[in-house]
């Protein structure tokens, strides 16, 4: 067996594709599969923040924004599975609109300024060619964006923390050639190139996994839909791809469980605790297929919810405790 999460998840996944014989059951959380394209997502944001000072960074989105957000993104999507409990787990139904909480005439609290959203834009959007190509994917919107911790991921390495050195990191690991260059001027497209030879070496995102399921190992993926350092977007759209090869047989051999208000490989204000590794094993040893994998939070003890293998997903059934993840049935 091998667990890994962030570049362990992505060591999982190349396990999957390009050694498919060597292990008998792998758990893939957050994977970095796009590596490279994940440093141009940074890149993006690095040049919406360069120049501004800490303090104006620091204003850019408070504490109280953040929540606002977050409440906001709960009022319009918390109960499309069929209870509001703060977990969105119809997530695909989700259809937020961020300039739904811009402020009116005279408005002054309750509400973000024209700046304000530009920058919470600037965070989640996906960077984009020239041609509208998307280099990587837009962050997902979940009730987490107030978490401590997920605008920090974000932005770390960013104006009026470490900028330069931290894009030169990205620059060194992902950029050919690797000479210095004014990261304010290089544009998506020339950054596409410039990260292609790496992008050869370190993409997971084959989808050829016929050696592996020969063999008979078995795959769980999974991904905080809050995730602030990888975007959830980009495995759903692995795995999708996954569902287009191989059909309902795919349930077979991988499956993907998105995680609600989860950050990256740790914390969050929704389901933080779960057990993949033991579903795995019960899968490959016992034949147990992990149709559900039961999570909780620490902080809020007795509560749990199922998780669903993606495309399906968790609802309320309109009957029991909604904090209790027998009250919950998976849902298409």
């Amino acid at each position: 067996y091998f667990a890994g999460c962030s570049g362990g998840g992505r060591q999982a996944m190349l396990a999957s594709q390009r050694f498919p014989e060597q292990f008998d059951g792998l758990v893939a959380g957050a994977p970095a599969s796009r590596i490279a394209d994940i440093g141009i997502g940074g890149l993006k944001r690095y040049q919406a923040l360069v120049g501004k000072t800490p303090q104006e960074l620091a204003n850019l989105l408070s504490k109280e924004d953040l929540q606002l957000i977050s409440d906001g993104i709960a009022k319009q999507c918390d109960a499309l599975d069929g209870t509001s409990d703060g977990l969105i787990f119809n997530f695909k139904q989700c259809n937020f609109k961020p300039e739904s909480l811009a402020c009116k005439s005279g408005q002054t609290s309750g509400c973000l300024s024209a700046d304000k959203l530009k920058w919470f834009d600037a965070l989640v959007s996906a960077p984009k060619t020239s041609t509208g190509k998307e280099a990587y994917s837009a962050f997902p919107y979940d009730t987490a964006v107030s978490a401590p911790g997920w605008l920090m991921g974000l932005t770390i390495g960013l104006p009026g923390n470490t900028s330069q050195e931290a894009m030169r990191s990205v620059q060194l690991l992902y950029f050919t050639p690797h000479e210095a260059r004014d990261f304010r001027e290089i544009t998506i497209d020339d950054a596409l190139a410039s990260t292609e030879e790496m992008r050869k070496l370190t993409n997971t995102r084959s989808t050829d996994l016929d050696a592996f399921r020969k063999h008979g190992s078995k795959i769980l993926y999974y991904h905080g839909i809050s995730d602030q350092i990888i975007s959830a977007n980009d495995t759903f759209q692995y795995y999708d791809a996954l569902l287009e090869k191989y059909g309902p047989a795919t349930q077979s051999f991988a499956r993907f469980y998105p995680v609600p208000g989860f950050l990256h490989c740790f914390g969050g204000s929704g389901l933080t605790d779960f057990d993949m590794l033991g579903a795995l094993v019960d899968w490959v040893e016992k034949g147990k297929a992990p149709d559900t994998i039961i999570a909780g939070n620490s902080q809020r003890p007795g509560e749990t919810r199922p998780l669903c293998p993606y495309p399906s997903y968790a609802r309320y059934s309109g009957k029991g405790d909604p904090k209790t993840a027998a009250s919950y049935s998976c849902a298409k």
